[in-house]
């Protein structure tokens, strides 16, 4: 058997090794993980104003949920908006009855239908929109604006998209007011009407 015999300068250089290792074990630490509890930390404090967020939403939706429904409310269940069908012929009478009781001047209509949603679970269940384009004129502003507030009062859900107007007054005497009013009116589609 052989003996092996430490000396002074393998004591030291397995010391310094250790050290060595240390040291570099110790510098990874710091590089490579401790940027990652920087990280840790941030997402920790984002967790807690999420949590936060949670609780106040939870309390809203409980203190909401004791508060009457607008969908059930008599506004909209006495007065729908939206007709069943487009029931064109209804509001070209409604129209026409405007148009003659303020003396406005129909120049043209146009309309254009779409398609705007359609219930994947019930495919008679459906919402659509139809593009008009009114052209008219009036003989004084009076009519042009009692015209607007009539259209405005109408039951019919309509959005108004684009509305212009022009003043053509003549040296006779004889002005006018010509306007062209782009509006949406919604609807639902006709086999909902037969529910």
């Amino acid at each position: 058997m052989k003996t092996i015999i430490f000396t002074k300068k393998h004591i030291v250089m397995t010391v310094a090794l250790i050290l060595a290792l240390l040291i570099f074990s110790v510098g990874i630490w710091i590089t490579g993980i401790g940027g990652k509890q920087k990280e840790a930390k941030e997402f920790k404090s984002n967790l807690t104003s999420l949590e936060s967020e949670l609780v106040k939403l939870k309390q809203e939706s409980f203190g909401l949920a004791n508060k009457k429904n607008l969908l059930d409310s008599s506004v909209v269940n006495e007065l729908p908006r939206f007709s069943n069908g487009i029931q064109i012929q209804g509001y070209l009478t409604n129209l026409e009855e405007k148009v003659t009781n303020n003396k406005i001047e129909l120049k043209q209509i146009t309309a254009e239908d779409t398609l705007l949603f359609s219930s994947p679970s019930d495919p008679t269940k459906k919402v659509y929109s139809s593009k008009i384009v009114l052209d008219y004129s009036a003989t004084n502003k009076n009519e042009l604006l009692a015209f607007m507030e009539a259209l405005e009062n109408d039951q019919r859900f309509i959005k108004v998209t684009d509305y212009s107007y022009s003043f053509n007054g003549d040296d006779g005497g004889q002005s006018k007011f010509e306007s062209t009013l782009l509006f949406n009116l919604y609807y639902l589609n006709i086999a909902e009407e037969k529910k």
